[in-house]
């Protein structure tokens, strides 16, 4: 089982960030990062999903265990991107990738 609030640490520190500019990057109040990492409970998902944006990571990412998720700024950027448009504009951005590599 992963320990969220220690997952959240982990990315925090491989971004630089404290909890306060995480609150900010997270667009949460400032409380909500704080009281994360002092109660006992676990945060909602819709929490959780705010702070892995501003942790510019999927929730995949953040609950995959291993390498499988190691990926660039880039590729996280895209993947960000691409699950924030609706499944046509999805269908339409994997053609043109197809188009740009098979020129």
């Amino acid at each position: 089982m992963i320990d969220i609030k220690s997952r959240v640490r982990y990315y925090m520190e491989i971004k630089g960030l404290n909890n306060n500019q995480l609150a900010i990057e997270s667009r949460l109040n400032p409380s909500v990062i704080s009281s994360l990492f002092t109660r006992s409970s676990e945060p909602e998902i819709t929490t959780l999903s705010s702070i892995c944006t501003g942790l510019n990571i999927t929730l995949s990412e953040f609950f995959a265990e291993g390498k499988e998720f190691d990926l660039t700024e880039e590729q996280r950027e895209i993947l960000y991107l691409f699950e924030h448009l609706t499944k046509e504009k999805q269908k339409l951005a994997i053609s043109v990738l197809k188009a740009f590599i098979s020129k």
